[in-house]
């Protein structure tokens, strides 16, 4: 997935008048690290909830709770060589992906 606007620590923006539906996230800190530093553009999933949503929370396991949010861009479902081709480095290395999704034919 890709975020648009990043915010990190604030859980309800200022602009949101209304609630719509969000995704929660359980993310590593070292993954979180990377998002917030703008080094990691894309979140990789092997499954995602069938209803839309517009916000995901980050909550960083490990005891951190919620760490942040971001509005959610374009959601990227592909069979994984395709997934791979418009994710790349900005997601993750080739050797974590592929044993991330070994058994999996398209991931988020």
């Amino acid at each position: 997935m890709r975020g648009g606007q990043l915010t990190q620590n604030p859980l309800f923006a200022p602009h949101m008048s209304e609630p719509s539906p969000v995704l929660l996230l359980s993310i590593r800190s070292i993954y979180a690290e990377r998002i917030f530093k703008g080094e990691k553009h894309f979140e990789l999933r092997k499954s995602l909830p069938k209803k839309r949503f517009s916000r995901v929370y980050l909550y960083e396991s490990g005891g951190r709770g919620i760490v942040g949010c971001f509005e959610a861009g374009r959601v990227i479902h592909s069979p994984t060589p395709e997934l791979w081709n418009e994710v790349r480095e900005r997601a993750t290395t080739k050797a974590r992906f592929d044993a991330y999704f070994e058994g999996w034919s398209r991931g988020y």
